[in-house]
């Protein structure tokens, strides 16, 4: 499924990721979200579904984790994943269904029909925008912006032969992406984008709760950059306690319940610190620098 104009997908740190939430009710979203999936014609299901879902004040629905959609956009996301499922249990499959895909996820990396998303070369010198008029006060501004500088530091610092830079513009026609605040959302606390989103789409955002959780704000920063990077969720692969994502994803590593992409979720998972573990910078590093999901997947990446 193509982005489109009216379907809005964000990538964001939600409160739901810092919460504890009952095993009993992780079951049963999950169980709403599989009976949708199965169906997504069906509008009950859909509605008993999106019922569960946080909610902008445009109307849209946080789902995943990852992704901000309409109603409309979340049954066509899940008929595309319905039909992927099908594609893939089918040996003779026809690839060609699935060519448009963007939802396809390394570490856990994101990829499209089995091509990895990462920023190619020549994306890689990233300049931002600051939208000073967006945070309510200077202070605030400071705050996110000094946590983004350091997160991006740490990122560039992991492979520092990999030609990735961030560089502040005073043109918002010359960014790559824009930094921004936005005071009337409750259930996130910031979000970014993926490597293959339409430019419109290629926004930082920071919420309030940013400004007053006791996560490490350059924490959530670093996962952020993740996810500009093209990593999805370390829990992704349907961890018992974590929310349910989509199945189309390739790992780099082992499973890392402390990586910096990993929200805290079933038990002792995730760090509050955000830190980039060891899976995570050698996973980083190789992929940056080869560019290759099979090269870096046949070094057997690992704590050793």
């Amino acid at each position: 499924m193509k982005i489109k104009h009216s379907i809005v997908l964000i990538s964001f740190f939600s409160t739901n990721a810092i919460s504890d939430i009952s095993d009993s009710r992780v079951k049963s979203i999950n169980h709403l979200h599989e009976a949708a999936i199965s169906d997504p014609s069906f509008e009950p299901a859909i509605n008993a579904f999106i019922q569960t879902l946080p909610k902008d004040n445009r109307g849209n629905y946080f789902i995943e984790g990852d992704i901000l959609l309409s109603k409309d956009g979340i049954i066509e996301y899940f008929k595309s994943i319905k039909t992927e499922r099908l594609i893939n249990s089918l040996n003779n499959a026809n690839n060609d269904i699935l060519n448009n895909s963007q939802f396809k996820p390394l570490l856990k990396i994101g990829s499209s029909h089995g091509n990895i998303i990462i920023l190619k070369q020549s994306e890689r010198n990233l300049k931002y925008w600051v939208d000073s008029s967006s945070f309510s006060n200077e202070r605030y501004e400071n705050i996110a912006l000094s946590s983004f500088s350091q997160a991006a530091t740490d990122w560039i610092d992991v492979c520092k032969e990999c030609g990735i830079s961030f560089t502040r513009v005073n043109n918002k026609t010359e960014s790559d992406f824009i930094i921004r605040y936005v005071d009337n959302v409750d259930d996130a606390l910031a979000r970014s984008f993926f490597p293959n989103w339409l430019p419109e789409y290629k926004i930082v955002e920071v919420y309030p709760k940013f400004f007053s959780t006791t996560i490490s704000k350059t924490g959530i920063m670093r996962h952020e950059i993740g996810h500009i990077f093209g990593y999805r969720h370390e829990h992704i692969e349907g961890i018992a306690g974590c929310d349910l994502e989509d199945n189309s994803w390739l790992p780099l590593t082992k499973y890392d319940p402390k990586s910096v992409m990993h929200y805290f979720c079933a038990g002792n998972r995730g760090n509050y610190q955000v830190q980039l573990t060891s899976l995570d910078k050698k996973a980083h590093r190789c992929i940056y620098k080869y560019g290759d999901y099979s090269t870096c997947a046949e070094l057997n990446i690992n704590d050793n």
